[in-house]
């Protein structure tokens, strides 16, 4: 790429040589042609020994066209709109449905020496001749790599029009339709032109007259990953060779257009504006910035339909560091980029230093339409109002978090299906909403985990400088644009930051007895590195990839437990083993205690994944009555154990006051992966793949319980786990119907959540209690110590740099992509003073199959808790 730059004023006309173009005048008449939109014009003769010649498809040199050759070497095509959008080389582009010349590898196996293709034409003794030709080249060439054109009037002497040199010690960067950006060395030339995937013409004067003209291509290309292309072959009586030119100056709206794409793609313009984003690549740090600048229409058009801003790509290679404030004109190419509108630069100039920019377009969420975003791509904006951090997934890979304008004066975005009927009007129109009442705000880089990570105020985040979801970003300047799919701000300076949601200590409750649902995010002993398999299935290993990351792991998993402090822990994504797992686990709880304070259940495996759930329990203040039991497909064929976890069931009774509690701990498919095998598909009502899965096993769930699996004579049943759905989705209906209590719900309310998907909260994580046990829960409480944070907090080393690394500490938070449930109970017990069941105050409960609890004469259940 060329780059000059000067502080003097250069006119655009100063500049448009260093791209130069020859144009044909007004007296120029194409007499003949071939290739021109598929037709031909007085064309006598065409003659190539070389049409299917080649044993391979891939090798080539004839006519092809789209839709009507058989087959067309993959080398000549430029899929990458629709085709195939990972294509990496190619001329022709989808939207090129003509008749074309296309030449690859015709050094092959059935040919070693230069190819000819003639073409006759009747010049019936037409004056002042020239040829036009379109051509397009993209490889890495070697000098061997070539074509001539020729010409020889009357069956004369031949003369050479065009001839293509390569320069093996330069490179080209080539930009293909759908966007995608290629640098390759040793470019092609035609004459003095220099040659591109986009077709460029070529005009040559040819001298002398007569009554025919035959035009001869030879050419010789050894390889499949070079290619040249023909097209619009014009032969033109009245040829003038003109001056060079270079392309025009185009505005910035002009290029913009009012659509999603520009209109002038592939064409060579030269455009001006002031730089109001510089993103070029820094090669000190070698972020991998988005490798150019933002450009902005000094003189608007006034249409607000159409953006006055645009990305100048100006490559990878060291260049000029222009600065924001600049005035600069660029000559380049015109593309799509992944959705954004870009030039990629050939050369700049700059103009003018340190001038005022535009003002700021002022943008408010929601965007009911993605062209009002559209409209000012690659322009300078501000958001004013207060938005709050949503989503984080991507921040420490990709420097994106996802900024939204909660609905309803809520404090966080909502899956509608926690909140509205799956399906309903009321979901799907909070589904719309949500949509529109968010917007990713980037770095600026496009480099994964990038060093040293960047807070959305602009500072570098840090354990002292940090971000929490529902912490609150305001006055946001930056730039729009677009990539990977969403429109994007990408930061001109930091914005404020409010910590709105601060870290909280673990919740302690006046209650007897505490039972927590936890997710351990796949904590294995067995590590995931060499080939080990994991689970009866010898499925692939989850968790720690080696020693380090299962130490670290190690270290947050305990630490919350020790938080926690519940008396029953209900365990889930535990490695399915007989009980190193988990037996590892309690010990290093123990370990920090300093004594023998948990026992776990030794259930052995349990179904056939690699992962299972577990309990764990203060031996101080519970101890198991019973068996444990366990629920599968061969309990209930509703219960798909190929796809859901079984569920635990185990019975404790309380050592103080003798009350007996039993514990269902649950993981239910996920909705990550369809169970289209089992007949169940995706309803598209937000339930997600596999929600008759879930619901099904819900049924067998409740079923089962009420046939007291573990022979407890006790209706109070704690349901927890990580049921994989929502709680407005069948599942939940399915185990409340049966009169179970969402605890969750009843104590922290329609909004609570413990999971964060998509940029927008909920709870998977549930605890669910038995009619009786309701009046016994003094309170539950989800303890954010997981969806909150960033997980560049997390144990996992895996792509981080050593800064990333660094920011681990040995605490709760980001322990797993969970938050824990923590359920406070006060059972009550029963009176050894049987008469006091005459009283009133207790009563005989049904189960739910009919029968009747056998329990100290069926007195069970103290109908007032306190009393």
């Amino acid at each position: 790429m060329k780059i000059i730059k000067t502080t003097l004023a250069i006119s655009v006309g100063a500049i448009l040589t260093s791209n130069p173009v020859i144009e044909a005048s007004a007296a120029e008449i194409a007499i003949a042609g071939d290739m021109n939109q598929s037709s031909s014009t007085n064309l006598i003769s065409y003659q190539n020994t070389q049409r299917d010649a080649f044993s391979s498809t891939a090798d080539g040199f004839q006519k092809y066209q789209r839709g009507v050759s058989e087959s067309i070497p993959f080398a000549v095509l430029d899929d990458s709109l629709s085709t195939f959008t990972g294509d990496s080389l190619g001329i022709i582009d989808d939207n090129n449905s003509d008749e074309f010349f296309g030449v690859t590898d015709t050094v092959n196996p059935d040919n070693s020496e230069p190819v000819s293709a003639q073409w006759v034409f009747d010049i019936s003794g037409a004056p002042q001749l020239g040829l036009s030709i379109d051509i397009g080249a993209m490889g890495d060439f070697e000098n061997s790599d070539f074509f001539t054109i020729t010409a020889s009037i009357d069956g004369g002497v031949e003369q050479v029009l065009i001839a293509s040199s390569v320069d093996e010690s330069g490179s080209a960067s080539y930009t293909l339709a759908g966007g995608s950006s290629f640098e390759l060395d040793d470019p092609l030339f035609a004459n003095d032109t220099q040659l591109s995937n986009k077709l460029k013409t070529i005009r040559a004067a040819i001298e002398g007259t007569g009554g025919t003209l035959q035009v001869t291509l030879t050419a010789s290309s050894n390889g499949g990953s070079e290619a040249f292309a023909f097209q619009n072959l014009s032969i033109i009586s009245g040829f003038e060779e003109s001056e060079p030119t270079g392309p025009e100056l185009v505005s910035i709206a002009d290029i913009q257009g009012t659509g999603f794409s520009t209109e002038l793609s592939g064409e060579e313009v030269v455009v001006e504006g002031i730089v109001v984003g510089d993103y070029q690549r820094n090669d000190e740090t070698d972020n991998g910035d988005l490798r150019g600048f933002f450009l902005q229409s000094l003189t608007p058009d006034g249409n607000p339909l159409t953006s006055e801003g645009i990305f100048i790509f100006d490559g990878s290679s060291p260049s000029l560091d222009v600065k924001i404030g600049d005035v600069v004109s660029v000559i380049g190419s015109v593309s799509e980029f992944s959705g954004m509108t870009q030039v990629s630069a050939d050369s700049v100039v700059v103009n003018a230093e340190g001038q005022p920019l535009p003002e700021a377009v002022s943008l408010t969420l929601p965007i009911n339409d993605d062209l009002d975003l559209e409209s000012v791509e690659g322009m300078r904006i501000i958001l004013e109002q207060p938005l709050v951090i949503s989503e984080y997934f991507n921040f420490d890979r990709f420097g994106e978090i996802v900024l939204a304008l909660p609905l309803n004066n809520e404090n966080r975005l909502i899956t509608p299906t926690a909140i509205e009927a799956p399906g309903s009007s009321a979901f799907e129109q909070r589904d719309i909403a949500n949509s529109q009442a968010k917007i990713t705000l980037d770095d600026g880089r496009t480099s994964q985990n990038a060093d040293p990570a960047i807070h959305p105020n602009g500072d570098v985040f840090s354990l002292t400088n940090r971000f929490r979801g529902g912490d609150t970003v305001q006055f946001l300047n930056g730039v729009m644009h677009q990539a990977f799919g969403a429109y994007r701000i990408q930061p001109t300076s930091g914005a404020q930051f409010l910590e709105t949601n601060p870290r909280q200590s673990a919740p302690a409750f006046e209650s007897d007895i505490t039972v927590a649902s936890f997710n351990v995010l796949n904590y294995f002993t067995t590590l995931d590195e060499n080939g080990n398999r994991c689970g009866p299935n010898d499925s692939s290993c989850r968790g720690a990839d080696n020693s380090e990351e299962f130490e670290r792991q190690k270290q947050k998993i305990v630490a919350a437990l020790v938080d926690i402090d519940a008396d029953i822990v209900g365990l889930i994504e535990i490695e399915n083993n007989p009980d190193v797992s988990l037996k590892d686990l309690t010990d290093s709880v123990n370990g920090v205690l300093g004594s023998e304070v948990y026992a776990y259940v030794d259930t052995g495996t349990i179904g056939t994944d690699a992962i299972k759930v577990g309990l764990i329990y203060r031996q101080d203040s519970v101890e198991t009555e019973g068996a444990f039991a366990t629920l599968d497909s061969s309990v209930d064929s509703r219960f798909i154990d190929q796809l859901n976890r079984p569920v635990l069931l185990q019975t404790f009774r309380e050592k103080q006051r003798g009350g007996v509690l039993s514990v269902a701990v649950n993981h239910l498919k996920s909705k990550g992966s369809d169970c289209e095998d089992f007949g169940d598909v995706d309803m598209q009502d937000g339930q997600g793949n596999c929600n008759d899965v879930r619901n099904d096993a819900a049924k067998a769930l409740v079923d089962w319980i009420a046939t007291d699996p573990t022979n407890s004579g006790d209706p109070d049943v704690l349901v927890i786990g990580d049921l994989n759905s929502y709680d407005k989705e069948d599942p939940i209906l399915t185990i409340t119907s049966s009169g179970f209590t969402d605890l969750v719900a009843k104590y922290e309310g329609e909004f609570a959540y413990s999971y964060v998907f998509d940029g927008q909260v909920g709870y998977l994580d549930h605890a669910l209690s038995s009619s009786v046990l309701t009046e016994q829960v003094i309170n539950t409480q989800v303890w954010h110590i997981n969806a909150d944070e960033p997980d560049i907090f997390d144990y996992d080393t895996s792509f981080k740099k050593d800064a990333q690394d660094a920011l681990f500490e040995p605490n709760a938070f980001r322990s797993s992509d969970h938050d824990p449930v923590i359920v406070g109970i006060n059972l009550n017990v029963v009176p050894e003073d049987k008469s006091q069941c005459k009283k009133g105050k207790w009563k005989t409960l049904n189960r739910h199959d009919g029968s009747t609890f056998k329990n100290q004469g069926d007195c069970v259940s103290f109908v007032n808790t306190g009393k």
